[in-house]
């Protein structure tokens, strides 16, 4: 058992609950990752102006990926459309478990009431939500590892030459920089 600080809550979610909701989270910041690296090698980002981009909505990425994208490669594209789909099927769930209130819903389930949506989730949501979160965090990935590819094959340069170089190892395990 975590050693939990007392809060204003009178539900107490138990571990397992809590950790459920990290990984929600969790899954979410990795794929914002994932997409923030690829904004680096689609626009050849110096370092100074990539760092900047990591403030930026992952709203904002995933646009930002799938314009440049669009004139890059078919199979990127699809890929990061994908990564939008997903973005937005996790979203609202993600906002709805991690800003909302959990209560009993009056039959001893425990519920969540989103107030700004206007809708009830039930412990169950936590589950599709790791699930999607999962799968986005896989396509993100996948997007990266797509263009890792085309930077090793030559479809693609490599990043700014004057950037600070992310490593990141193609399918065929050709070490390439974005």
């Amino acid at each position: 058992m975590i050693n939990r600080p007392p809060s204003g809550s009178t539900i107490d979610l138990t571990d397992e609950q809590l950790a459920k909701i990290g990984l929600v989270a969790a899954l979410e910041a990795q794929s914002k990752d994932h997409v923030w690296l690829a904004i680096k090698a689609l626009d050849r980002l110096d370092g100074t102006a990539w760092v900047k981009r990591k403030n930026d909505k992952f709203f904002e990425l995933t646009a930002s990926a799938l314009r440049v994208a669009e004139n890059v490669d078919q199979q990127l594209f699809e890929v990061l459309t994908d990564v939008e789909q997903l973005r937005l099927d996790l979203g609202w769930r993600r906002n709805a478990i991690l800003h909302a209130t959990w209560a009993n819903d009056g039959k001893g389930q425990l519920v969540t009431r989103d107030w700004k949506r206007g809708i009830n989730l039930d412990l169950a949501a936590l589950d599709e939500a790791i699930a999607i979160g999962s799968q986005l965090s896989l396509a993100s990935k996948a997007a990266v590892m797509r263009i890792a590819d085309l930077i090793a094959s030559g479809a693609m340069q490599q990043g700014s030459p004057v950037a600070p170089c992310v490593h990141v190892r193609s399918s065929n395990n050709t070490d390439v920089c974005f």
